[in-house]
């Protein structure tokens, strides 16, 4: 078992270590505390993550939880999945604000974009993310789920020292050099598990096969679909002839959905998979947990308080090399050139403005303007979001973005006039004033914004992307506590703002910005002020 285990779950000796004391905290403090303690384990992802064209309990987070819990259960802690589900992988907006968008309280942190992941921005914004979550005020477990063989697709070279695992693998496990628990899930690994199963399309009589194995494998294939170079179809093609395996692939209440033509979803049974064996990896290691501890305990007078005691202390070891380990500078990737001059601002505490978020966790901007400037818009599609398991909207044409329910945006038009918000950064933590080197200094300000030129009353879309319209030019007005900003920096979508005497504005408790649209039919549409 733990063979198998090891060809898909690729991590160090040292990460394992690091899983393991982490485990052993949570048990030693429901021991001394006598309370139930969470382990949280958070998800960021595309629709592959939620599970689309699934029933919600059939979704891998959903199987993971069901697996792990009862086990956890038995020491005391509570075990918890939350999926957050997202249209693109891992923007600068998402990882400048983890903590508003995911919460400050995570175990471990997820990364599922795969068949995103051959997109050109992937690898540096991979990069930022991980580079961004090693800095999460929990420090948390960090795994990504990818396959090294969908990059030999696009003819990707193995690295220098000839391993499977290419590069981009390498520098996410490269993050545990800066105090992180780092696992890469090889979903390559997972098909040596596959040769074990039967192929149904050889047999007649399907009443001895297990429900989970039933038409998952077919004439070779993994519910009808295999990898492929086709960058249309996500790179996973399907077998017109392994209809019986297409058409059991999806659990949905509606029947054959959209989802079916949609071949790189994956199917019930797929996810049933990922989830067992998530499951079962994370009860392997809280077994570790349970051995180590009955070997430190009879080293530290057989007093779970000390012991305790000198975990804290190796973690806080580990802590400290995120704030004195330095990134690799090539992490900022197309963006370096604009950046390299701060590129340490990407390793600053942020406070997050966002449209995005449920009210009760946003830092929410109050917007005054001339007419109904800056009030919050409802999408004009049908939205979605994907939380504690639970899917609302569900659709496959419109994929994933924010509930409807949720604060989405702030349009600003050019019938408006002036209009201003006060920006109020957050109070800085113990844990964050840890970070004050990279702090000192004045502040950055950002905004993730994109426009609409000459659409009348048409509502700005993201895809359209913000370059219509340039801010500090005579198409946008901005200023910030009266200066004039004169220019701005890309940083994937967010854009650094700049007046006159440089980048940094001054600390304040408090900022004024002041916004018009100057062109004709023209508009805003803002998800995001970040305050670095």
């Amino acid at each position: 078992r733990r063979q198998h285990l090891d060809r898909v779950f690729v991590s160090t000796d040292q990460s394992r270590q690091r899983i393991s004391r982490r485990l052993l905290k949570k048990i030693l403090k429901h021991i001394i505390s006598e309370e139930r303690v969470p382990f949280r384990w958070v998800t960021v992802g595309n629709a592959n993550a939620m599970g689309l064209g699934n029933e919600a309990r059939n979704a891998y987070a959903a199987v993971l939880e069901r697996t792990a819990a009862p086990f956890f259960d038995l020491v005391g802690i509570d075990f918890q999945t939350t999926v957050f589900a997202q249209r693109e992988s891992g923007s600068a907006e998402e990882s400048l604000c983890m903590e508003q968008f995911y919460g400050t309280d995570i175990d471990l942190l997820n990364w599922d974009f795969r068949h995103d992941n051959l997109k050109p921005l992937h690898g540096h914004r991979m990069d930022v993310w991980g580079n961004r979550a090693i800095q999460h005020v929990s420090h948390p477990i960090l795994m990504m789920m990818d396959s090294p063989s969908l990059h030999q697709q696009k003819d990707e070279q193995p690295n220098e020292a000839g391993n499977s695992i290419q590069q981009p693998w390498d520098r996410w496990l490269s993050l545990e050099g800066r105090g992180a628990a780092t696992i890469f899930f090889n979903t390559d690994g997972i098909q040596n598990l596959k040769n074990y199963f039967p192929d149904t399309s050889m047999l007649n009589d399907m009443s001895q096969v297990p429900p989970l194995l039933q038409y998952y494998i077919c004439q070779g294939t993994t519910e009808g679909t295999f990898p492929c170079g086709d960058a249309r179809a996500h790179f996973a093609c399907h077998l017109d002839t392994a209809e019986q395996c297409l058409n059991k692939k999806f659990s949905s209440p509606e029947g054959r959905t959209t989802c079916h033509d949609q071949y790189w979803l994956a199917g019930w049974k797929e996810h049933h998979l990922y989830g067992r064996l998530i499951g079962v990896y994370l009860v392997e290691a809280l077994q570790d947990a349970l051995i180590l501890m009955e070997t430190l305990l009879s080293q530290h007078g057989g007093s779970p308080k000390r012991l305790l005691e000198f975990l804290e202390q190796d973690t806080k070891h580990d802590e400290e090399l995120v704030h004195t380990v330095q990134p690799k500078d090539t992490f900022l990737g197309p963006y370096q050139d604009a950046f390299e001059d701060i590129s340490y601002m990407l390793l600053r505490s942020s406070t997050c403005l966002s449209a995005r978020l449920d009210p009760r966790q946003s830092a929410e901007p109050t917007w005054n303007g001339d007419a109904a400037a800056g009030t919050p818009e409802k999408p004009t599609t049908e939205l979605k979001f994907v939380q504690n398991n639970k899917i609302s909207d569900v659709s496959c044409i419109n994929m994933i973005q924010p509930s409807s329910v949720w604060k989405d945006h702030y349009v600003i038009t050019d019938k408006d006039g002036w209009t201003s918000v006060n920006l109020v950064p957050r109070e800085l933590d113990d844990e964050h004033e840890r970070m004050q080197e990279h702090n000192k200094g004045g502040v950055f300000i950002l905004m993730c914004y994109s426009s609409c030129v000459s659409c009348g009353s048409a509502e700005p879309q993201p895809e359209e992307g913000p370059s219509t319209m340039e801010l500090g030019s005579e198409e946008i007005l901005m200023e910030i506590d009266g200066q004039r900003v004169v220019s701005s920096r890309n940083l994937d979508g967010c854009y650094l703002l700049e007046h006159e005497h440089g980048v940094t504005f001054d600390k304040a408790s408090e900022y004024e910005m002041r916004i018009k649209v100057k062109m004709e039919n023209s508009s805003l549409r803002i998800t995001n002020i970040i305050i670095l």
